[in-house]
């Protein structure tokens, strides 16, 4: 990147900027944001991915309404962003395969890096596991993997994700124990204060996103009474 400088209406000569944004700058956010989905426009030109039904008209739970003709959107899903993670999502293993190629050309042409070590495929369905390749480099296939702070399971089950919560607000309370559960300076009201911002907060990251059964609400029931 070139830049110059104007003040006064004097504008200074041209001038390359070697150093990028630093950490925690105000600019890094915005300047991503423009960056991200410009180098997915160029990856992805041609609409691919989940095709999905979409209806905003009408009752909401009425599927009925979704096999009409009118006033139903056709969308693909491809890419689910957040930040600088993705995940590229697609019903077949070459749409998968031009979608990934596609998107590390263009990560070459923006002089981004894809880390493999942070990159897995998952699949879905009777099929065997997919052999996707990312610049001559094919990529683990795994059962589930870490998306965003919670475990993505193959299963759509909540049984792996529900497993690592109560490991890790397990392990958290017996943290705790020696500075606030077993301090008799403290209050019975500060003890739950703290049980709730630090142990069932993490029992319970990401359960806005979840689906439970009864089963499994009771499972976190009974851990919350133990």
């Amino acid at each position: 990147m070139h830049v110059t400088v104007q003040v006064n209406g004097s504008r200074s000569p041209r001038f390359p900027i070697k150093r990028g944004v630093k950490q925690e700058c105000v600019l890094a956010p915005t300047l991503f944001a423009i960056f991200f989905p410009a180098l997915l426009t160029r990856a992805f030109s041609k609409p691919s991915g989940v095709l999905l039904h979409c209806r905003t008209y009408g009752i909401l739970f009425d599927l009925s309404r979704f096999r009409a003709k009118l006033k139903v959107r056709r969308l693909f899903i491809r890419e689910l962003l957040y930040a600088d993670d993705a995940a590229i999502v697609a019903t077949s293993t070459s749409t998968l395969q031009n979608l990934c190629s596609s998107f590390a050309s263009a990560c070459a042409e923006f002089h981004t890096a894809i880390s493999p070590s942070k990159t897995v495929v998952s699949s879905q369905g009777p099929c065997s596991s997919p052999h996707i390749s990312i610049n001559g480099a094919v990529q683990q296939s795994v059962d589930k993997f870490c998306y965003l702070g919670s475990t993505v399971d193959n299963t759509n089950s909540l049984k792996s994700e529900l497993d690592i919560r109560t490991g890790k607000a397990t392990t958290t309370f017996g943290q705790l124990r020696p500075r606030f559960w077993s301090n008799g300076n403290l209050s019975i009201r500060v003890k739950i204060q703290v049980c709730m911002a630090c142990v069932v907060s993490v029992l319970l990251y990401g359960c806005d996103t979840w689906t439970t059964y009864r089963h499994q609400d009771r499972r976190l029931n009974a851990f919350h009474m133990h």
